[in-house]
Order: structure tokens, then sequence, then C-alpha cells
């Protein structure tokens, strides 16, 4: 805010509130940062929330995502305040001269106002976080404690209480191959191919199994070898990373509403490098479909894979979905009735 004594002290003022603006959209956009790595990282951590029912759990993804937008709105706010403080250096200072002084007034009842905004945001956004922390294992306070408190220098900081520190994030092979040289078949690689053959699993194929309590999600052998020659270090052979990269506990599907909004997040944000709104929006969009049974959405590559099988879905012609093989292998149901003597 421009408060002066005399017109010798208003280019100083000035700039000082230059550095103090710049100082507030440097904390405002690493804020907007923390909460969208927040956000990727706390989907790992749905199935720890101590929220039973799926709207409640429907409106508290919600919660974070209205986080994001109130974080968007201090940027605004700050823009707003940085764009009017760049007009105070065309001004041609006079003493006594009413309009210089209308612009300073303008200029400070301006900051007044987005400052009043973005600190009522930094609290909705603060008891946003808190409410996250207080109901899930992965916590943000922790590490983000002091930041947080020191988000705007014009404002109070913020206390809250001490909690306990966040467990470390997994550590996840790197999926992606952008180069390959491919090498003549072998007679290792072929009897490779049997072994997995015997064990139950072919090619392009998503298997959901209740006996063997896992799912495996859609492979090719060429996909299985790039795996074996680029990590030799992790992959003695192919059922290895059938193993270690395209297995997944049928328990990961527990709870299916929640699956399905985790699964459908990941693959918009790391297949379809999609934002974060647009990943929340749609994972909530098919939170609520209780036809698709989620490890569906962890297999296909890509959202046009997964909106040709929601079409057949809808239409109830999933038989001419055929970009994989989908087979369920259900337990046997046992029996209560007696069989007579």
């Amino acid at each position: 805010m421009i408060i002066y004594k005399n017109t010798n002290e208003f280019k100083e003022l000035v700039n000082k509130e230059k550095e103090l603006n710049n100082q507030t959209l440097e904390y405002q956009t690493n804020l907007k940062n923390l909460l969208m790595s927040y956000i990727v990282k706390f989907v790992d951590y749905l199935d720890d929330i101590k929220i039973e029912s799926t709207d409640d759990m429907a409106h508290f993804i919600e919660q974070l995502k209205y986080s994001i937008e109130l974080s968007n709105n201090n940027l605004d706010s700050i823009n707003i305040i940085i764009k009017a403080s760049s007009k105070l250096n065309n001004i041609k200072v006079k003493h006594n001269d009413s309009t210089y002084k209308r612009i300073v007034n303008n200029y400070n009842t301006l900051l007044y106002t987005e400052t009043l905004k973005i600190n009522e945001n930094n609290n909705k956004i603060l008891d946003i976080i808190f409410l996250v922390s207080q109901n899930s294992s992965y916590n943000l306070l922790t590490e983000s404690q002091a930041f947080l408190n020191n988000i705007d220098k014009r404002s109070e900081p913020l206390e809250r209480p001490e909690v306990v520190e966040a467990p470390p994030s997994p550590t996840v092979i790197d999926k992606n191959f952008y180069a390959y040289s491919g090498s003549e078949i072998t007679l290792n690689e072929i009897e490779q191919e049997e072994e997995i053959k015997k064990d139950g699993t072919e090619e392009n194929t998503l298997l959901i199994s209740e006996s063997m309590q896992k799912v495996i999600l859609p492979y090719t052998i060429e996909d299985l070898q790039k795996y074996v020659e680029k990590y030799p270090e992790h992959f003695g052979n192919q059922q290895d990373v059938i193993d270690k990269v395209y297995t997944i506990p049928l328990k990961a599907y527990n709870n299916p509403a929640i699956a399905r909004f985790r699964e459908t997040f990941r693959l918009m944000r790391e297949k379809e490098h999609a934002s974060i709104k647009d990943a929340i929006d749609l994972g909530l969009e098919l939170m609520f479909n209780y036809n698709l049974y989620p490890a569906i959405i962890t297999a296909c590559k890509n959202l046009d894979e997964l909106d040709i099988y929601l079409a057949y879905l809808d239409t109830g012609e999933i038989e001419k979905f055929k970009i994989f093989n989908i087979i369920f292998q259900l337990s046997p149901k046992v029996s209560n009735k007696k069989t007579s003597s």
C-alpha cells in the first residue's frame, strides 16, 4: 500500500510495492504447484481415507479441485494488482495534485480489496488441506506448514496442530519406452513365450482372476522383451515382467468406486497428459458408473480405447470391443445345501 508523507518518497515506495507484489505472485505460484503435486500423490492414498459413503468421497475430491480453483483466483487477483501497480511508474508526481492522489487512492483501494480475497482464499485452502490431512494417511500439513504459514507477507500466519509425517511415495519403474532396437527372436525367447502360455495368460488379454486374486493387464511379447532388455537388473525373463509390471493385486479394486476414480485420474494425467481439473472431472463422472469394472480403465492405453469400451457398455454390446480380450475368472460358488444320501 502506498502511504507517503512527501513526494520524494514516492518512487521508493512504488519500487517496494513492486517487490512485495512479485513476492506474493511467487508464493501463489508455488502454492498452486504444491497443491497440484499433492493431489497427484494423494490419489495413491484414496483407499486410506476415513470416509465410507461414495457421495461423501466425491464431495471430498470436489473440495480438492476447489482448492485449485481458489489458487487460480489468487493468481488472477495478484496479476490485477501488478497491472495496476505498473501504472504508478508513469505518474508525474506533483505536490497537491488531485489526479496523482486519485490514482494512488484507487490503487490502494484495489490492493486492499484483492488482498482480502487472497487471504480469504488462503484460509479456505488451508481448511481443505486440514480436512484432507485429518482423514487420510497422506498428509500435506507436515511437509508444507512453514510454506503455507507464509504464503502472503501481508497476512498473519495461520496455526494448525502438529500432525504425523506422511509415508514416502512408492518408487515406480519407468514404463515409457522412447527407443527400441529390435533383435532376432532366440530359442530362449520362444521357450519363455511357451512358459507364459502355460500359466494361463495370453497376449493382449485382460485377466481378472478371483481364484488367483490378481489382475493381469494386456501385454505383447514385444513389450515384455523391451522391459527385459531395458531393465536387465530388474527382470530376468518375460514372466518376471508380467509378474512385476503387468500384475496388480485384486484387492487394489476392493472399493470399485474409489478404484474407478483413481484409475481414470491416472489415465488422464499419465497417458493423456490432461489437466488436474479434467482428470478429476472425468474421474468423478466414471466413479458412479457401477457397470464399469475399474481394471478395464487400467488396461486402456488411452482415452480413445476407454471411450470405445464405454460406448459398447452403454449399448450392451461389449462383445464388440476388440481392442483387447477381457476374461473374468470367478471363484466357484460353494452351495450350502446338503446332498441327499
